[in-house]
């Protein structure tokens, strides 16, 4: 009798589930953002619908809405060969295997690792408050602002980006919205004209009960629109002629009663500002001075005339960082490791391409869309506490997921060789892996993805957050990126990486991946992608390496890119299951 993933996998169901999660992620995935990660409960599906024969769909169902350990899979070794931050292997760890991870990049490693590896709870969490009470009064400094005769600390400040017009040369704000946040029906709005915030009905056209104006967005998509001259440019034709866009802070957002409240920058604000630029001058130039590679990824803000990760922060931004990374610097062991990666999350949430959405009133990461993205506007949040993206927000979240994973996996003993250890994680290139012939039951993994989502840039910047705190512990975190340029399989043709490099990559690693299979194994992957060329390229490297298609799953995943991206790729998502070739016949 056949396995369920070879004759009745219930994809439509499970395609349901998996949409599910893409709103509300499993806790584990709120320890640190990652690129392109698919949810867990579908890599649960397909290694239970792997070890499960098709008699056993009762079970099947019910194993899969538990969130208890289980031992379906005790004595057997999973392999994912592109593991990224480790969703697989949490999987199959809560189902009793034994699991072995691979990944080129130093920060998915991390990331997998920090999952993973047992901690005392408290001990990171009275750390975490530690910190916080050194950081705070230079917190309650820079980000106090002044309402009426109090004095009160803000929990954002609303900023906007400015070019010159090419046509008469006069400075262009980038206004896109004039919404700031929405309390119910009504919307706390700017009028640049009169520099006032007000309270009004959230309508598609707004006017400025002030001077009567209706407010016009004056940028939209590439586009923006000189107020004074009419002129209509492009904002990086603009940026590359007057320099990098400047930036102006309008709007501050503050609690009272517990109701988010805003009111428009004063004397006072800006005072605020100046002192942490004053400031900045005093942070060493090396930290976050990584550079940007030039790829897919980064080629928006490369254009914007940015360079380094520390640019991308503006002086409170970097001087708050500084302050957190100095203090967490004095800390030792797990719990430094862990408030590092609160740290890099944080840091996600605090930059100059920081998008926002008035509705929720709450910042999204500055990697949403898996990319840099210039942002016209930009919430800057209170980096310590009481908002989204906060480092005290961010640690909350990592105990809760640390808490999850000790309830599904257990005390998981972490590896970075292949021993008895029941987690082996490693640091290298899928196309480097070398396993015994015969020592792993099952191979579930979700490959590169044709240019979908190139890592690596990403990646980098939280590489330049961590490697000051982990340098010290880790090799991997003592080069001068996450992962080196040569490593990284990718379709990435502006780095000079064609169709041809990814198959031959892809076939490479596919094969030794299935030279490690037992006879009776399966090698499961997803792969997601828009183009049929993508497609031919895998058929390829899978046929290359020896591996043969037996069925076809196809998935609805249309959730995916989440739902903050702002523009959807309709990719076409598919389970394919394989087996060797040789032992087919």
């Amino acid at each position: 009798m056949g396995k369920i993933i070879e004759s009745c996998f219930p994809y439509r169901e499970v395609s349901r589930l998996a949409r599910s999660e893409l709103r509300n992620p499993r806790p584990y995935h709120h320890i640190h953002p990652w690129p392109g990660r698919l949810p867990g409960v579908l890599f649960r599906a397909l290694i239970l619908a792997s070890l499960l024969k098709e008699g056993e769909l009762d079970r099947f169902w019910r194993l899969l809405k538990t969130v208890k350990k289980v031992d379906v899979g005790r004595g057997m070794v999973f392999l994912d060969p592109f593991t990224g931050s480790g969703t697989s292997l949490v999987e199959a760890l809560s189902l009793g295997m034994r699991v072995i991870g691979i990944d080129v990049n130093s920060v998915a490693w991390f990331i997998a690792r920090s999952t993973l590896v047992p901690v005392r709870l408290l001990e990171v969490r009275k750390a975490a408050l530690a910190v916080a009470e050194k950081v705070r009064p230079l917190a309650e400094r820079l980000y106090a602002t002044r309402v009426g005769t109090r004095v009160v600390e803000a929990r954002a400040f609303f900023w906007v980006r400015t070019v010159h017009c090419e046509n008469c040369g006069s400075e262009v704000q980038l206004f896109k919205t004039y919404k700031l946040a929405r309390i119910r029906s009504r919307v706390w709005a700017y009028c640049p004209r009169c520099r006032v915030v007000f309270l009004t009905e959230d309508a598609r056209e707004l006017v400025c009960p002030r001077c009567g104006e209706t407010l016009k967005s004056v940028s939209w998509g590439r586009f923006y629109r000189c107020p004074k001259c009419g002129h209509v440019g492009v904002v990086a034709e603009a940026a590359r002629k007057s320099g990098r866009p400047g930036m102006e802070l309008f709007a501050v957002m503050y609690r009272v009663g517990g109701e988010d409240r805003v009111k428009a920058a004063d004397d006072w604000d800006l005072e605020r500002y100046r002192e942490a630029e004053r400031l900045a001058k005093e942070v060493p130039e090396e930290f976050l001075r990584l550079e940007l590679r030039y790829g897919e990824e980064t080629s928006r803000v490369l254009s914007y005339g940015y360079r380094y990760v520390r640019e991308l922060f503006n002086a409170r931004q970097l001087v708050m960082l500084y302050a957190l990374a100095e203090v967490i610097a004095e800390l030792n062991g797990e719990a430094r490791r862990l408030l590092a990666l609160a740290l890099s999350k944080t840091a996600a949430f605090s930059t100059v391409i920081t998008p926002y959405t008035y509705v929720a009133r709450k910042p999204e990461s500055s990697f949403a869309l898996h990319q840099y993205m210039f942002e016209k506007m930009y919430m800057e949040i209170n980096a310590l506490e009481s908002v989204r993206g906060s480092f005290l927000n961010n640690v909350a979240h990592l105990l809760k997921a640390k808490h999850y994973v000790r309830k599904t996996v257990g005390c998981a003993r972490v590896s970075t060789s292949i021993d008895n250890a029941n987690v082996s994680l490693l640091v290298q290139p899928a196309q480097e892996l070398k396993l015994s012939p015969n020592s792993v039951d099952l191979v579930v993994t979700d490959p590169p993805h044709f240019g979908n989502v190139i890592n690596s840039g990403i990646a980098d910047f939280h590489f330049a957050v961590l490697k000051p705190l982990l340098e010290e512990d880790f090799a991997e975190f003592r080069r001068e990126s996450s992962c080196e340029d040569e490593e990284e399989l990718v379709f990435d043709p502006i780095r000079g990486k064609d169709a041809g490099f990814y198959r031959q990559g892809l076939t490479k690693a596919f094969a030794r991946a299935a030279a490690a299979l037992k006879p009776e194994g399966l090698f499961v992957q997803v792969f997601r992608h828009r183009e049929e060329k993508a497609w031919d390229v895998l058929r390829s490297a899978l046929a290359e390496a020896g591996l043969e298609i037996i069925k076809e799953w196809p998935l609805d995943l249309e959730n995916y890119p989440q739902p903050q991206a702002r523009s959807r790729v309709k990719a076409r998502s598919a389970v394919l299951v394989c087996r060797r070739a040789a032992d087919i016949r």
